[in-house]
């Protein structure tokens, strides 16, 4: 998990109401050029262990789900630490008898109150009085068809369920599916990437996950709510690269991406193996001794991630 960091980041609201056709907002979008379908995770077991640390049965009298912690949180307001996100059926039965809130992890039971923030989507929150291990909430470069999830919640009862795998079958503009129903036990859940990132919630039992970027307000800031986050992801690799030799020196070249993943890229160099480093133009020039080879790995980036590298090899004359 990533350093805590302050409040830059939104929380997902406004998706399903209640009565929406899913036919309706299951549309497929296109796939990206550089884009591909992802793996399970190499180490399931740990990522089992970190959302164990991050998932709580919450419960207000007889209304019961799964909430988790995420790395979003009102810095303002005196004693919140943490917010937790959970069903606007708990949510709404807690902020109506605050009394009956209940968060527990097996037998241990945390410090919370309720939150008022709860919507006809089916997600909302509650607060903690205490910093706890939380979930990276993902922008990008997710969701996407083929991408591998994962599923995490507990039991009434507070312990830990199964993690549920699965892939994207459809991504809408404010929701997802996933290709394997998941029961009531799970409702509530965070839906997770590979690498351990909340993509969605299971607002209800079935296959639709929900998840937008376009809730802003109190408690929480939006830093960028015209931008879908599943519409950006990792470039392409850069085209048409090659090395060229010439007298004391090596030079290689490229061509722009084909596919910019709906981000500006900048474009970074590594020289046998060393460190990246950002590239102002489409070449680089090295310096070396006659009959020394030189290696020239070129890369390109967006906000969603690096794209694939490609390497190239010269002697310089």
């Amino acid at each position: 998990m990533s350093p805590r960091r302050t409040l830059a980041v939104t929380l997902v609201a406004a998706a399903l109401v209640a009565g929406a056709s899913p036919a309706l907002a299951m549309t497929p979008k296109a796939g990206t050029s550089g884009w591909s379908r992802s793996d399970p995770p190499a180490d399931p077991t740990a990522l089992v262990a970190e959302l164990a640390k991050t998932t709580y049965a919450i419960s207000c009298g007889s209304v019961t789900a799964t909430g988790w912690s995420a790395d979003v949180y009102d810095d303002t307001a005196a004693g919140i630490l943490s917010i937790l996100i959970t069903t606007s059926a708990v949510s709404g039965a807690c902020a109506a008898n605050p009394a009956a809130l209940r968060v527990r992890q097996g037998e241990v039971t945390l410090e919370a109150r309720p939150w008022s923030s709860h919507t006809a989507s089916g997600v909302g929150t509650l607060v903690s009085g205490v910093d706890l291990p939380y979930i990276d909430w993902d922008f990008v470069p997710s969701p996407r068809v083929g991408q591998w999830v994962g599923i995490a919640a507990r039991g009434v009862d507070g312990e830990a369920l199964p993690m549920l795998e699965g892939l994207i079958v459809t991504v809408g503009t404010d929701s997802f599916t996933v290709n394997t129903a998941v029961g009531e036990e799970y409702v509530g859940a965070p839906v997770v990437d590979n690498r351990g990132r909340a993509l969605g919630v299971m607002t209800a039992a079935g296959t639709i996950v929900t998840g937008t970027p376009l809730f802003c307000g109190e408690p929480f800031d939006c830093t960028d709510p015209t931008r879908v986050w599943w519409d950006i992801n990792a470039p392409s690799a850069p085209r048409n690269v090659t090395a060229s030799a010439g007298k004391g020196r090596v030079t290689v070249t490229w061509k722009p991406v084909a596919s910019d993943g709906g981000d500006p890229v900048n474009y970074f160099s590594s020289v046998n193996g060393g460190p990246w480093t950002e590239a102002s133009r489409f070449s680089v020039t090295v310096k070396a001794r006659k009959g020394v080879s030189v290696t020239v790995s070129v890369q390109a980036v967006n906000a969603a991630g690096w794209g694939p590298a490609v390497t190239r090899t010269a002697r310089a004359r």
